[in-house]
C-alpha cells in the first residue's frame, strides 16, 4: 500500500515539474537562470516555514545537515541554475532528454551506494518507461545556435541532480520531508546569494521581476515546484527507493507534452502519443510487479 502511495507521489511531483519546466521558460527569456534559482529558493524557504509551523521545527545532527547542505548547494544551487541554463538554450522539449539521461544516472548510483536491486520485471518496466519517453523525445528537434553549450550544462546538471538525491536519502529515515527540503532550500538561497552579492548581480537579477505579469507567474510556479516538485518528490522517497522513484519520474516529459499543449497550444505527434501510452504501461509494470 504504501509502496502504491509512494508512486502516486513521485508521479504528481513529475506533473508538478513538468508544469515548472513549461513556466520557468518563458521566465528564462526574461531573467538569467541564476536569479531564478536565487529567488525561487528564496520563496521556497518561507514556503516551507509554514509547513514547519504546521507540523513542527526539527533540529538534525551535523552530519545530516552536512549531507542537506551539499544536498542544496549541488541539487539546486549548482543544478538549477545549469538546468535553467539549459532550458534557455535548448528549450523544452530538447532538455528532457539531459533529465532522462539523470534517472539513469540516480538507478546506478542507488545500486552503487545504497544497494537498491529492482525485480527483474521491474527492471523491464524500467526499459520500458524509458523507451517511452526516447519516443517522445526523438520525434522532433529543433536547431538552436547554443545547442552544444546547453548540452553540456544539461548533463552536468543531471549529474548534480542525481548526487543531490542520493545525498538526501542517507538522512531520510532520521527527519522528515518537511525539514529536509527547508534546508536543502536554505543551504542553496545562501550559497546562491554569496555569489551574487560577490558577483554583484543581485540588482540585475531583481529587475525582471518588476516587469508586469512577471513576479505573479514566479510565485505561482515556485508554489507548484516548490510543494508540488521538491517536496513531494522527497515525501516519495519516504515510501519507495531511490531507484523506483527516478524511473517513475522519467514521465515528466509526457505531462510536458500535456501541459505545452494545455498551455502553448503545442499539439502532440502521433510518435509523442505512442511514447505516452508505452511509458503508461511501464509504470503499471513499476508498481505491479513490486
Amino acid at each position: 500500500m504504501m509502496f502504491t502511495v509512494g508512486v502516486l507521489i513521485a508521479i504528481v511531483s513529475a506533473a508538478s515539474w513538468a508544469m515548472g519546466t513549461i513556466l520557468f521558460e518563458k521566465i528564462g527569456k526574461v531573467m538569467p537562470a541564476a536569479g531564478i534559482t536565487f529567488f525561487k529558493s528564496a520563496l521556497s524557504v518561507l514556503l516551507m516555514l509554514i509547513l514547519m509551523f504546521v507540523f513542527g521545527f526539527e533540529v538534525p545532527t551535523g552530519r545530516q545537515l552536512l549531507f542537506l547542505a551539499l544536498s542544496g548547494i549541488i541539487g539546486i544551487s549548482v543544478g538549477d541554475t545549469l538546468f535553467f541554463r539549459s532550458l534557455q538554450h535548448l528549450g523544452v522539449k530538447m532538455q528532457v532528454l539531459y533529465f532522462i539521461l539523470g534517472q539513469v544516472l540516480t538507478v546506478f548510483l542507488s545500486y552503487l551506494f545504497l544497494g537498491e536491486i529492482l525485480t527483474l520485471l521491474q527492471y523491464i518496466g524500467a526499459l520500458v518507461v524509458i523507451a517511452g519517453v526516447l519516443l517522445v523525445i526523438f520525434d522532433k528537434q529543433d536547431n538552436r545556435p547554443n545547442k552544444f553549450k546547453g548540452i553540456v550544462e544539461g548533463f552536468v546538471a543531471m549529474i548534480c541532480y542525481s548526487v543531490s538525491i542520493i545525498l538526501v536519502k542517507w538522512v531520510l529515515d532520521d527527519v522528515s520531508a518537511v525539514t529536509a527540503t527547508f534546508y536543502r532550500m536554505l543551504f542553496s538561497v545562501v550559497f546562491v546569494l554569496v555569489g551574487g552579492l560577490f558577483g554583484k548581480q543581485v540588482k540585475v537579477w531583481m529587475a525582471p521581476l518588476k516587469q508586469k505579469g512577471t513576479l505573479a507567474l514566479f510565485v505561482t510556479n515556485t508554489v507548484i515546484v516548490t510543494y508540488g516538485g521538491f517536496l513531494m518528490s522527497v515525501v516519495a522517497l519516504k515510501y519507495i527507493d531511490v531507484s523506483v522513484a527516478s524511473i517513475l519520474s522519467t514521465t515528466e516529459p509526457l505531462f510536458t507534452l500535456l501541459f505545452a499543449f494545455l498551455i502553448n497550444k503545442d499539439k502532440p505527434t502521433k510518435k509523442e502519443l505512442v511514447g505516452a501510452v508505452v511509458t503508461f504501461v511501464g509504470v503499471l509494470m513499476m508498481v505491479i510487479f513490486q
